[in-house]
């Protein structure tokens, strides 16, 4: 039996015993043809497999895609197998021209082109190969089967460039001994500029395709990318260990979960999608060494393994509530030892869709046209539990007081709650088009379909200016009480603007420093409804259970103390020397 080379099929060698029984001359002109035949097989991108989660960073067809990994998951590989692509025009899924393109690759800092960018597209090893016997054909080495076949790293040979000699045409070299390239022309008509995040961000040119390897030196960086992409309809591409240098690989991120959040709403389709890859999805590697990498990464900090293993982005210090959990403060999550409260809270919402009417329900409500968010929450009986339910939201953009009260009767369906609390500085705002504050308009509104809440009818109460207070306020509400449960629970399927708010409202940093207030220039309108709310304490009053007939007396003191309240609503403070010259609204 004929041995096969561990570089040639059976097809090759049987193609090298034809050509041997031609010509001198035929002979070398055959051979040099089977020679590019055989080469052109084994090119990297060809023989190049992607696992699931890199596979779907390739057939990503939207604006900007992030594929956000941890250590030795293959996330720069996919990242420069679409580069090298995207130049040599060989994309399989048709996202780019195939001739006569602009793409930009951008470094950290000008080493990183020398050390990264370089070798990965015009140096052998982007990945290690082995020649199937079974087969008869090239493909990467996968350690973790691999190994367990007898097949070692000293059994495989280095895959040849991601970009083949035959497609460059010329080099422009920034530093040629550094390996620091400024520009690449190739056979297809392409350019590639590689660039330094260090320096000044380069304006004036359009371009097809950009490509960011790991973080940021400058924000400018990526204000500068998206107007080079908008005249060819470009793409960009991000491929990061999460380091979070800078807030422009956070800000991707955050838009990509806005916008998948805004199209599982009925919203648009999204332009930004971010694919999120741990150690633990290659399925390629050894378990015992990925055990022993993430057991040395827990020994230098947890936040050194959830970065580098998990690829998540660590900026807890930078949270104003870094105590919360999607996982600790699930109300639909069962835990053992729960409450009788998160018991029954569950069964109901489960069953019914909303809490026990025996329990109190109060609606807040942070006021604004741009967005306005309010929050339902119910207030269990305490024999069951000192626990608070934020079990549904309003969360509206360019809202009326009509729009507002039309999608709260929805929410409302004659429920009796407790009572209404609203942002005092922002409903008192007095809107130049109709003379009503949103105070008075939303409460005029909700008394025009009937909605009423027990303290205050159809106004509302104003909540805590203190901010700080507040804030301290939530905090211990999020932390783990006596009971060994926080206080507050949120039903997160019916509450995804709160929890995404939450997830990523940060403090106020000056340079690289912290500041201990929060910036509140971000979204938080859902959590300042929360605010208010653990500022009230929304303690527990039993809703009514039925009607009785009053007499005469009681029907006057029941209106003096309505129109008590109404004052109240309007921030009338007890005591204080006031006179009304004029009508009441």
């Amino acid at each position: 039996m004929k041995i096969v080379k561990p570089h040639e099929t059976r097809a090759e060698l049987h193609l090298k015993q034809m050509i041997d029984r031609t010509s001198q001359n035929v002979r070398s002109r055959l051979r040099a043809v089977a020679e590019e035949l055989a080469g052109r097989k084994r090119e990297a991108l060809k023989v190049y497999q992607a696992m699931p989660y890199q596979e779907r960073y390739h057939k990503c067809t939207e604006k900007e895609v992030i594929l956000r990994a941890g250590n030795r998951t293959g996330k720069s590989l996919a990242g420069f197998v679409e580069t090298a692509r995207v130049l040599t025009g060989q994309d399989p899924h048709d996202k780019y021209p195939k001739e006569g393109g602009t793409a930009v690759c951008v470094g950290f800092k000008e080493s990183h082109i020398g050390m990264v960018i370089y070798p990965y597209l015009f140096k052998p090893g982007a990945f290690r190969m082995v020649f199937d016997t079974t087969t008869e054909q090239w493909r990467p080495w996968f350690p973790k089967t691999d190994k367990a076949n007898g097949i070692h790293y000293r059994d495989t040979i280095p895959s040849p460039p991601l970009v083949p000699d035959r497609f460059i045409e010329n080099f422009i070299w920034e530093k040629r001994g550094q390996n620091i390239i400024r520009r690449v022309d190739f056979t297809t008509g392409w350019e590639l500029h590689c660039f330094s995040s260090r320096g000044m961000p380069v304006q004036g040119f359009a371009a097809d395709y950009f490509h960011i390897d790991e973080d940021l030196e400058r924000y400018d960086w990526y204000e500068e990318t998206l107007p080079r992409l908008v005249d060819r309809g470009g793409k960009l591409r991000w491929t990061a260990l999460p380091h979070a240098k800078n807030e422009a690989l956070v800000s991707v991120v955050e838009r990509a979960e806005d916008e998948k959040t805004s199209f599982a709403n009925g919203g648009p389709e999204p332009s930004t999608v971010d694919i999120h890859a741990t150690i633990y999805d290659n399925i390629h590697l050894d378990p015992k060494e990925v055990e022993e990498v993430c057991k040395r990464w827990r020994q230098l900090g947890e936040d050194v393994y959830r970065k580098r293993a998990l690829g998540e982005l660590v900026n807890d210090s930078h949270l104003v509530y870094p105590t919360f959990s999607k996982s600790m403060h699930n109300a639909m999550i069962p835990a053992p030892g729960m409450s009788r409260a998160r018991e029954i809270f569950i069964e109901s919402m489960e069953t019914n869709g909303y809490p026990p009417r025996d329990w109190m329900r109060s609606f807040i409500l942070d006021p604004g046209h741009a967005f306005c968010a309010g929050l339902m929450i119910a207030t269990p009986p305490p024999a069951l539990g000192l626990e608070r339910f934020v079990y549904d939201e309003l969360y509206l953009q360019k809202a009326t007081a009509k729009i507002l009260a039309t999608s709260f009767q929805r929410k409302y369906q004659g429920f009796q709650f407790q009572r209404f609390i609203i942002d005092a500085h922002g409903g008192a705002l007095t809107s130049s088009e109709t003379g009503l504050s949103p105070r008075s308009a939303y409460s005029r509104e909700f008394a025009k379909l009937g909605i009423y809440c027990e303290e205050t009818a159809e106004h509302f109460q104003s909540g805590s200016d203190d901010i700080a207070g507040r804030e301290e306020l939530l905090r211990l509400w999020m932390g783990i009480s006596d009971s060994g449960e926080p206080t507050i629970f949120i039903h997160m399927g019916n509450c995804p603007n709160l929890v995404s708010e939450l997830s990523r409202f940060k403090k106020i940093v000056v340079g690289e420093i912290v500041q201990d207030k929060a910036n509140r220039r971000l979204r938080c309108h859902a959590i300042e409804a929360l605010e208010y709310a653990t500022a009230d304490g929304l303690d527990y009053i039993a809703p009514r259970t039925n009607q009785v007939e009053v007499n005469r007396v009681e029907l006057i003191l029941r209106g003096m103390r309505d129109r008590e309240r109404q004052r109240r609503s309007q921030g009338y403070t007890p005591g204080a020397q006031t006179v009304s010259l004029g009508p009441p609204e």
